[in-house]
């Protein structure tokens, strides 16, 4: 079972000590316990001391109570059976090899068949194609049927495994698979039945392939109902380590963060000089654009056109309008990058400006209270359907981690890589 250690104590006992008195008398003890924490023996219980005991693992905070820890591991019943059941279907619907007979090769048995009783000549008797057209149906039977034996016998497994299950999803598994059995057990009946008494090989392959595809679709549907389990373990050791990484990148800032206006004001000076750049470079550049053109064109169209001056002529103004586009195009373009340039610089004055370091670490203390006490809830949940909630949860508490870490990484950015 896995055991899982928060390792953002000290952001956790600065967010528990509202009052920031260094002084925890917003949580309760059992006077009992009390002398286990209280080390000075004064009385009070301090914040350097509720974060010894947190780091020694000797207490737990359940809400605003502290109690003994008696329990690091996290132990979900009936997780590793469900995701032995994702296993085990996963492998059925992988092995399967079936094969239908193909619709080309039923339309030449049933057009030579035509053709023996027109007159027309084969080297087969009519008998003899029947034959070939059963041992087909045969052979695709014999193949579905297997397959539908495998995929019964893992429905079996799963209706074994999930019978005595409390857990919501378990329970919804167990009765899709006894349903699924039924369905397939009858078209199975149904089709040697009919093969018997009919002596249809293409009616008993087609209930075979009814029973196989009845089977297979309840068996996709179990096991995407089985591949995003609960994973506690796993979300809450990333969380932790994604909390420690947004407390530390918010550390930086904060260590900087007095150069904040004189740094927003060379932002916005160097927006300045980079909007001057951009100084209208669109005609005067299809002017000489314009001029080039010309030239080379009436060049071209003196030697192309017979070297006469009427051909030039017509080169001259055919590449002197092409040249005034394509350098008004290069123009307009260099002033667009100086323009962009220079919003991106005022945008980046602007959240330096407005970048406020106490708010993220509210926000990420808050965070922070609100991981522990979900890491509190995963050692005391035992049931799937209770761990589900709880995996959403972290989820959701992640993602708001996420959103403070990427605004507080950018103004660290910004810091680190000033734009002049």
């Amino acid at each position: 079972m896995p055991s899982i250690h928060f390792t953002q104590n000290q952001a956790l006992v600065k967010a528990l000590d509202k009052n920031r008195n260094q002084v925890m008398d917003e949580l309760i003890i059992d006077p009992a316990f009390k002398p286990q924490v209280d080390t000075d023996g004064n009385g009070e219980l301090s914040a350097p001391e509720v974060l010894n005991a947190l780091q020694a693992d000797k207490i737990e905070i359940q809400g605003n109570k502290i109690a003994p820890l008696h329990n690091k591991q996290i132990h979900i019943q009936g997780l590793e059976t469900l995701r032995n059941i994702h296993t085990t279907l996963d492998r059925t619907l992988s092995a399967p090899h079936v094969w239908a007979p193909r619709v080309s090769d039923n339309l030449d048995a049933a057009a030579d068949v035509i053709g023996l009783l027109a007159g027309a000549e084969d080297k087969r008797s009519y008998a003899e194609q029947r034959r070939d057209e059963n041992r087909r149906l045969e052979s695709s039977s014999m193949a579905y049927l297997g397959a539908v034996m495998s995929m019964r016998g893992s429905l079996h497994a799963v209706e074994d495994m999930t019978r005595n299950a409390t857990d919501s999803r378990s329970q919804a598994l167990n009765k899709q698979a006894q349903a699924s059995l039924s369905r397939s057990a009858a078209w199975t009946a149904g089709s040697l039945v009919g093969g018997l008494i009919f002596g249809s090989a293409s009616a008993e392959n087609a209930a075979i392939q009814g029973a196989y595809n009845t089977a297979k679709t309840t068996m996709v549907s179990m096991r995407e109902q089985t591949k995003n389990l609960p994973d506690l373990d796993t979300s809450l050791k990333e969380g932790n380590q994604q909390l420690g990484s947004a407390l530390h990148s918010l550390e930086q800032v904060k260590g900087q963060i007095n150069r904040g206006e004189g740094l927003s004001k060379d932002l916005l000076q160097a927006a300045d000089n980079s909007n001057a750049k951009a100084t209208g470079r669109t005609a005067p550049y299809a002017g000489t654009g314009s001029a080039i053109g010309a030239v080379a064109g009436g060049v071209a169209g003196y030697f192309l056109g017979g070297r006469t001056l009427k051909a030039a002529g017509i080169g001259a103004a055919a590449g002197g309008a092409g040249g005034a586009g394509l350098g008004a195009l290069i123009g307009s373009g260099i002033d667009s990058s100086h323009k962009a340039k220079a919003e991106a610089l005022r945008a980046d004055a602007s959240l330096i400006r407005s970048f406020k370091p106490e708010q993220a670490e509210a926000a990420l203390l808050n965070e922070t209270e609100k991981l522990y006490g979900q890491l509190v809830q995963a050692r005391q949940t035992h049931d799937i359907d209770r761990a589900t909630v709880v995996q959403n949860e972290i989820n959701a508490t992640r993602g708001r981690i996420q959103s403070v870490q990427a605004e507080t990484d950018k103004v660290a950015k910004i810091f680190s890589q000033p734009k002049k």
